[in-house]
């Protein structure tokens, strides 16, 4: 299978940018943009705002996947060397940008509160596994200080 990727123009705050996609991330980002009754310039300039340190093109690339990919998919949740699977509070602070960022180009109140009550969620979730973490590492600690180690 052979992909083009095609240089498109875009408005990003009232300034012409180009960015160069290839048509399945175009239309993704375009039926994004119709699920959320947005305008597609109000993504990417959303997008434009939460990028770090990746080009735009880049960062939409990432957006659309992390919007169709389900949580488990993302980065969320990693494997470890044990081979369980282990959480990230990283990857869902992460994600908690995404839809506060994302939250506010929503022009409907309701649809921006749901979104920032999913970044909370999110926000809640990456502490909770933090906790867990630091207390699986005091167990961990006075166990080997109870051996001698």
């Amino acid at each position: 299978m052979r992909t083009v990727v095609i240089k498109r123009s875009i408005l990003i705050n009232r300034r012409k940018t180009s960015v160069s996609l290839e048509d399945e991330f175009w239309d993704a980002l375009h039926e994004i943009a119709d699920r959320g009754n947005m305008a597609l310039s109000t993504i990417v300039e959303q997008i434009d705002i939460a990028r770090d340190n990746i080009n735009l093109s880049s960062a939409i690339r990432v957006f659309v996947l992390n919007q169709f990919r389900p949580l488990t998919k993302t980065g969320a949740v990693q494997t470890s060397h044990s081979g369980r699977r282990k959480a990230n509070s990283g990857s869902l602070r992460a994600r908690a940008e995404e839809c506060r960022a994302l939250a506010e180009a929503f022009t409907d109140v309701e649809t921006r509160e749901i979104m920032r009550r999913v970044a909370a969620d999110y926000e809640l979730l990456a502490e909770r596994l933090d906790r867990a973490a630091n207390a699986d590492c005091q167990h961990v600690e006075s166990a080997q200080s109870s051996d001698g180690f």
